[in-house]
Order: structure tokens, then sequence, then C-alpha cells
């Protein structure tokens, strides 16, 4: 931030929540403790889609417009944070698996798995039409891309995260070979001939594993996922009018 740009000091606005007859009371409240600046969407996808393809984004223009009544700046957040409902019972396997076949509530927050290709692809569309309606609203100055990101420390055991994570012991490793090599199995006669025999490793065992390198190596998968999950959102942004 330059020296000559205020500080930014502000909090969440959820008018989904509210009915809009208190919005103005909420933002006057904001605007009288000298916040400048609110954040809007993180948990509104189910409100801004109610139904797959039926969007409804005249509830983030509208708040966008409130804000500007009151000298407010905007950060527009991306509402992949939580999933629609309709989305997970139109595809149930998108749920994340806690263990191999015990599938997290679909009304926890990212119950839905970032691997699952329909998860993503809703994803993009919702993130599309939010860029093409707010990126060129004078009150937006930022975007948030998805929220409590770090939520997902826990490996994920559904069908797509297994299928992801040996094609990316494929990429880090190069050959069977290598990764045999490098993990040392050969000392436990533990060789795998092929990635796809590779399961990720339990929480449970972490601490208990004779195979360290392979729960880091879990952990940096994880962590490259959440990477691509993020840099997904930003391309899909940029494609549809975001520039800063």
């Amino acid at each position: 931030m330059l020296a000559s740009e205020p500080f930014l000091y502000g909090a969440s606005f959820y008018g989904e929540w509210l009915p809009r007859e208190r919005w103005d009371g909420v933002l006057a409240t904001l605007t009288r403790a000298e916040m400048n600046v609110v954040r809007i969407g993180d948990a509104a996808w189910g409100v801004l889609e109610p139904a797959p393809g039926d969007y409804r984004l005249d509830q983030l223009t509208d708040q966008l417009d409130a804000a500007t009544r009151y000298g407010l700046r905007v950060i527009v957040a991306t509402p992949t944070f939580i999933a629609p409902q309709w989305l997970l019972a139109r595809y149930p396997e998108a749920r994340v698996q806690l263990a191999p076949g015990v599938p997290m509530h679909p009304m926890q927050r990212k119950a839905a798995c970032i691997h699952h290709h329909a998860y993503r692809a809703a994803c993009r569309a919702m993130i599309a039409q939010i860029a093409s309606t707010c990126a060129r609203h004078p009150a937006v100055i930022g975007w948030q891309l998805d929220n409590e990101i770090d939520a997902i420390i826990a490996p994920c055991y559904c069908d797509a995260c297994e299928r992801a994570w040996h094609v990316w012991l494929a990429e880090q490793y190069g050959t069977v070979e290598h990764f045999n090599r490098r993990l040392r199995l050969d000392a436990w006669s533990l060789q795998v001939t092929s990635f796809a025999d590779v399961p990720q490793p339990h929480t449970q065992s972490y601490e208990h594993t004779n195979l360290p390198a392979l729960t880091l190596a879990s952990r940096r998968f994880r962590r490259d996922a959440i990477a691509s999950f993020l840099r997904l959102q930003r391309d899909t942004l940029r494609e549809h009018g975001v520039r800063s």
C-alpha cells in the first residue's frame, strides 16, 4: 500500500443473512466505527445460485451499491468456501471422505473435495458469473480467493483425490524405481511396481508410520492441490475481466 492510500479497516458484511431493511443500519454502524472497507460473498453461493444455473447476482450488486452509498470499499470473495446443497445432492461422491468410505456431512464447511470435476466446474461457472457482474463496479478494490483455505489439512480419500495423488506421485518422482529408492522402500521390503498401488497415508498413522517420507509427500501433495485450486480461481477471474 502506498503511503498516500488510506489504511484499510473493515469487516465482513453478510447481506444475504439480513433483511434488506437492516442493511443501512449495519453499514451506518460500520462507518461510525470509522471502517472503510467490507468483504462480501464468501458464504453466499447457495443464495447466488439456488439451483443449477439459476444465477441471482443482484444480491451482490445490491450489496455493492449499498456499500457505495456509505463510502465503503469492497473486497469480493469467491463463494467456493461452502458448496450449495444441490451440488452435493447431485454429486454425493464429491464430498470429502474423512476416511475411506466415510463422507463428510454435506452441510459442513469445506464439504466438497477440491479435486472433484463437478465441483471444480461449478466453481469456475460461479466465479465467471461473479467476475462478469462485479469486476467493473467502482466499489470493488480487491478479490479474495475462497475462504479459510487452510482448513484443508487432513487428506481426503475419495476416488478423485486418490487419482490426483497417483498423478502427483508420478510427476514428482518420475518413475516407480526412483520412488522406491527415494523412500528407501527396499529397506522394509515395501517396493511397489505402480504408483496406483500407493494409497494416501491415513491421518491416524502419521505419528506411528515407518515411512515419514510418505507422510511428508502427502502433505506436499495437499499443499500443491490447494495452490492449484487457487490458481483455477485466479485464472477464471482474469478470464472474465478482473485485472487487479
